[in-house]
C-alpha cells in the first residue's frame, strides 16, 4: 500500500493511522518469517536509509513505524514541508469485499490540524 501526502508547510510531531481491510494482514519487514519480501525501504527507491519497519528506527527518513494487526501507524518528530510517500505491504488472507476506514493524519499536540483520505473497499479475490 502507498500512502501519499502533502504539507503546506514544516510539521513536528506527526501521526498517520492506515488501515488495512479486514481480509488482511501486514508484513512485517523486520521478523525472520517476512524475510522473503523486500523491506519497505527497498520499494521506494532503494535502501537509503529509509524506515526498516523495526521499532524505534528513525534513520534518516526521520519517522518510525508501528505495525498492528489492523493498521500501520507512522510517527514523524519533524516533516518538512512538500509531498510525501509511505509505503508498507500487507497479504491478503481471506477472499470478499472490505469497506476500510480512511487513512487519518493528525498533529499530536495540536489536534485542530488533522486530514483524511476518504474509505476504500478491497475487493479480494480467490486465485
Amino acid at each position: 500500500m502507498k500512502v501519499v501526502f502533502y504539507s503546506s508547510q514544516d510539521r513536528t510531531s506527526l501521526a498517520i493511522r492506515a488501515p488495512l481491510p479486514s481480509g488482511a494482514e501486514p508484513i512485517h519487514g523486520s521478523l525472520a518469517t517476512s524475510q522473503v519480501v523486500r523491506p519497505a525501504a527497498d520499494l521506494s527507491g532503494g535502501g537509503n536509509g529509509a524506515d526498516t519497519g523495526y521499532e524505534g528506527d528513525y534513520g534518516s527518513a526521520g519517522y518510525t513505524t508501528r505495525v498492528y494487526d489492523s493498521e500501520v501507524r507512522f510517527f514523524f518528530g519533524r516533516l518538512p514541508r512538500g509531498k510525501h510517500e509511505l509505503t508498507f505491504l500487507f497479504r491478503t488472507t481471506t477472499p470478499g469485499v472490505f469497506p476500510t476506514p480512511p487513512v487519518q493524519a493528525e498533529m499530536m499536540y495540536q489536534p485542530e490540524v488533522f486530514g483524511r483520505t476518504a474509505g476504500t473497499i478491497f475487493r479480494i479475490g480467490r486465485q
